[in-house]
């Protein structure tokens, strides 16, 4: 944990800290991976409103918000939620 590479690596996992995040809608429901952003932006921090993987995750979680807006569908979703919690 003392080396510069770890600290760094846990620092930008931090959605607090992470530039386009702390601020975001998702952030209660999504991740950053410092690994990704080193590989696909050449930084730990990237830059995720560019980031592939960030639009990928905002245009699912806006479809899966859109449609619990339908009882029936946030029916249908609880219901594989709490299949879930019986495995």
């Amino acid at each position: 944990m003392n080396k510069a590479q770890t600290r760094g690596c846990a620092i930008s996992s931090n959605l607090e800290i992470q530039p386009g995040c702390f601020r975001c809608a998702y952030k209660p429901y999504c991740g950053v991976c410092p690994v990704v952003n080193y590989e696909s932006q050449g930084s730990l921090w990237g830059n995720m409103p560019a980031n592939d993987r960030c639009k990928i995750f905002m245009g699912i979680f806006d479809l899966l918000f859109d449609s619990i807006k339908t009882p029936k569908n946030e029916k249908i979703l609880r219901e594989w939620a709490d299949a879930e919690k019986k495995d």
